[in-house]
Parts: C-alpha cells; sequence; structure tokens
C-alpha cells in the first residue's frame, strides 16, 4: 500500500473527481469530517443513501440549470463566477503549497 506520509506522520489525501465518467445520474462519493455523502445530478444522500431534503438550499434542484444561473448572474454582475478556472488553479496551488510542507511522500 502506497500512501503520502509527512515526517511527522501526518497523511495527506487529495480526491479530485472532475475526470468522473459516465453518464447523467453518475454519482460522487465525498467523506468528510461530518459524514460521507454521495451527490448524483439530481440528488443528494448521507453515506447510508438516505435522501438529504435541500429543496430549500436553492431555486432549482438541477444543478446544470444553476451553474448557468451563476455564469449568467456573474456575467451581469461583472464579477466572477463561482468555482471558476482561475479560482481552481489557485486551489490546486494551495495543495501543492500543503503538500511540499507536510513533506508528503509515498512510503
Amino acid at each position: 500500500m502506497h500512501r503520502p506520509e509527512g515526517a511527522s506522520g501526518a497523511i495527506c489525501t487529495l480526491s479530485l473527481s472532475f475526470n468522473n465518467e459516465g453518464p447523467l445520474g453518475t454519482f460522487f462519493r465525498y467523506i468528510c469530517d461530518n459524514g460521507t455523502y454521495i451527490a448524483r445530478y439530481d440528488e443528494l444522500l448521507n453515506g447510508k443513501n438516505e435522501s438529504i431534503d435541500v429543496s430549500k438550499v436553492d431555486v432549482s434542484m438541477n444543478g446544470i440549470e444553476l451553474q448557468d444561473r451563476e455564469f449568467f448572474a456573474a456575467i451581469r454582475e461583472k464579477r466572477e463566477p463561482n468555482a471558476s478556472v482561475a479560482q481552481m488553479s489557485t486551489r490546486h496551488a494551495d495543495i501543492g503549497s500543503l503538500g511540499t510542507a507536510a513533506d508528503c511522500r509515498a512510503v
């Protein structure tokens, strides 16, 4: 088993899911301090496959519609859209810096 580990014993992990293959409805699994979540195209489930009500979170449950709304709102408001390529590039640089700081290496 290989895992990146820093000199202090801290384990460094990174999971990126933007290369997911499959038809609409394919799921993404997110694991965090608050539990496991499964995100599908049009629903959110907990790790026990129980539906989580997100109907009051936004005006739509359709992710593509929400992405389009954000994109056009950013144009109207003359601002950078949320989750832009520039923001993603900055986050990748931050993750690289954290890895270097933790002295991550394959064990």
